[in-house]
């Protein structure tokens, strides 16, 4: 309603008012994906629109999401506290162009593109589907020295979570814990399975 400027307290004629302005006036706003407005007599005004769906948080900017497009938006208040992942590209100030040119520049009005940023869904979406990765929660993945002129420089940085608490009887609150890989570019897959299989190996042998 505050988009459209409508309000009890400055009502207006349904003669005077603009779908079409509107509708640019909604879409405007960057949580909103899809819009139409319509009229209906006597005096109604009827919105319909598609909110945008979080995949992430953008650990580069406080309060920032983004959705399977690369658009950024806003978290708070318009969703519910959840649980995402975090995503962090070593990204200039807010509006402004970063030194690295294959970097994006964070903005409400281009969607995110480039190297860094499908990497970071490549991974995103690969632990998502591996089922190894059913009881750990991807907390954040750096991937802003995966692209570093010196090779000896490059590397991902994923941290992950355990959801399983300490049965340990002498914590008497539960834990979590915390992992941190560091993974050469190159080589994720690979890497990711090594530590997989790594993890497997401890946990098989706590049990015995």
């Amino acid at each position: 309603a505050e988009l459209i400027e409508l309000s009890i307290d400055q009502p207006k004629k349904l003669s005077q008012f603009d779908c079409k302005q509107a509708k640019e006036k909604l879409l405007m706003s960057p949580l909103i994906k899809q819009a139409e407005v319509k009229l209906i007599k006597p005096n109604t005004v009827f919105v319909d629109y598609v909110t945008r769906k979080p995949i992430a948080k953008l650990y580069d900017y406080k309060n920032l999401a983004v959705d399977e497009e690369g658009y950024l938006f806003p978290l708070s208040p318009y969703f519910s506290p959840m649980r995402l992942s975090e995503i962090f590209l070593g990204m200039a100030p807010f509006n402004e162009k970063p030194k690295d040119q294959e970097l994006p520049t964070g903005s409400f009005d281009t969607p995110l593109e480039g190297k860094y940023f499908a990497l970071a869904l490549d991974i995103l979406q690969l632990i998502k589907e591996e089922k190894s990765f059913e009881d750990l929660f991807l907390h954040r993945i750096d991937v802003s020295n995966a692209f570093k002129e010196s090779y000896g420089r490059r590397e991902v940085v994923l941290l992950l979570e355990s959801d399983k608490f300490s049965t340990n009887p002498d914590i008497k609150h539960p834990i979590k814990f915390s992992y941190l890989l560091r993974i050469f570019p190159k080589s994720i897959i690979e890497s990711l399975e090594n530590y997989l299989s790594l993890r497997q190996a401890v946990l098989n042998a706590k049990e015995d």
